[in-house]
């Protein structure tokens, strides 16, 4: 692949986006998108915010490469890559799709086509066994707990600090499957016809619900009901209510235990101590 032409690219995820004209092997001429990979590349407050120990610059390529092809997913077509320590550095030539993201979408049924979305990639995808990808297992969900007690102090989390553990046993207790991790609407593409969740820098393998919950978040009882039930019916099999809260309650600590300082956009903040203890409450009524 022939790269002819490369700009910075005005939108960015946590790593930085190029836009660049390639000339692919057959002679075709493409726009994609650029994503470099190394943590070098982080701009300084993500870098500082993001934990050390969640990346890994590979996790993307082998989603991108070995796993979501052919899976007829409408995921961002991967156009090559780069994997080498260096000057060439770990970077992903993707597709530039078309779509919005899903949290500027307000019609529930779209949000639905996503959960359905959801429900297939857990059912039709075989769990990783790639050591580039998380685990999602108990050492994992235990060690956001001790960074969140550090970062917002023990009296704050006290409340639930039994029924976190108990929701962990719940969880690793699941069958595994290939999990997005964090399915959070403003990493998903929405276009017609089309879900296209991207930034997978946080891919693994554990319980689908994961997902689920990270999809349902910041929406009311009603809603999220529906969400559920559409997701329920993709899979072929109903989605227990405490499965589900035990999820949202350990993607709550590890967002109080990403970063001390760390602050999101505005328009996806979430108050995540509230968010924890409402699923502990729901968890043990």
């Amino acid at each position: 692949m022939e790269v002819l032409e490369r700009r910075p690219y005005p939108y960015r995820t946590s790593f930085p986006l190029d836009e660049a004209r390639v000339r692919l092997p057959g002679g075709e001429e493409a726009t994609v998108l650029v994503k470099e990979l190394d943590r070098t590349k982080l701009d300084e407050r993500t870098r500082r915010a993001k934990p050390a120990f969640v990346h890994n610059p590979q996790r993307e390529i082998v989603v991108y490469t070995e796993i979501l092809p052919d899976r007829g997913l409408g995921t961002a077509r991967c156009y090559g890559s780069t994997a080498a320590p260096g000057a060439a550095g770990y970077a992903l030539f993707l597709e530039k799709v078309d779509g919005v993201e899903l949290w500027q979408r307000g019609d529930l049924e779209v949000w639905e086509e996503t959960a359905r979305w959801a429900a297939r990639l857990h059912r039709d995808v075989p769990a990783p066994s790639s050591p580039h990808l998380l685990r999602y297992d108990t050492p994992y969900f235990r060690q956001w707990w001790g960074r969140a007690e550090h970062f917002r102090g023990r009296a704050a989390l006290e409340g639930f600090r039994r029924c976190h553990e108990e929701a962990v046993e719940r969880l690793v207790a699941l069958p595994v499957a290939f999990v997005h991790g964090e399915l959070y609407p403003s990493n998903i593409l929405v276009a017609p016809g089309r879900v296209c969740p991207v930034d997978w820098e946080m891919a693994g393998a554990g319980p689908g619900v994961l997902d689920l919950a990270a999809l349902v978040t910041a929406w009311g009882d009603d809603q999220a009901r529906r969400l559920v039930a559409a997701y329920a019916a993709a899979a072929g099999a109903p989605v227990c209510d405490a499965d589900l809260d035990a999820a949202r309650l350990v993607l709550a600590v590890q967002w109080l235990g990403w970063a001390e300082r760390w602050v999101p956009p505005r328009e996806h903040a979430t108050d995540w101590l509230a968010e924890a203890n409402a699923a502990a409450e729901r968890l043990t009524s």
